[in-house]
């Protein structure tokens, strides 16, 4: 079942660095929503994978795009206190992977997230969130 993000929390600078996993999560999702990201999905991987607690998962019309979308989620996290721990992809922008320690962001070229189909290979995981 699907549980709404919570969207109404101030995420502007001076936020606590100790964001947990879910509040991290709703974050990059909303980050990747706010960059024109397109059906971001948010899975919570509990009991799934001991990989991480959450997977977030967006899609991009184009590299550029993919690219742009990734640079603000860097950005918007790294302000709240939260760099990504590893980036790997950026340069193809074809599928770009953005590791916050409890949180996976996925970025994909539409065509490249229907070959993965991540939500189907992960078909266990909770639906936290679906942001259009």
């Amino acid at each position: 079942m699907e549980q709404p993000l919570t969207l109404g929390v101030n995420w502007g600078k001076g936020v606590s660095p100790a964001l947990d996993a879910r509040h991290a999560a709703e974050r990059v999702a909303q980050l990747a929503a706010d960059k024109k990201a397109k059906d971001v999905v948010v899975l919570g991987m509990a009991g799934v994978t001991i990989v991480a607690d959450y997977f977030v998962i967006a899609s991009a019309g184009n590299p550029n795009h993919a690219r742009a979308v990734a640079d603000a989620v860097a950005e918007g996290m790294s302000e709240a206190g939260q760099p990504f721990r590893h980036q790997e992809g950026y340069r193809e922008g074809r599928w770009i992977l953005q590791d916050y320690g409890g949180v996976l962001f996925h970025c994909f070229l539409e065509d490249v997230r229907r070959a993965f189909d991540l939500e189907r290979l992960w078909g266990d995981a909770q639906r936290v969130a679906v942001l259009p």
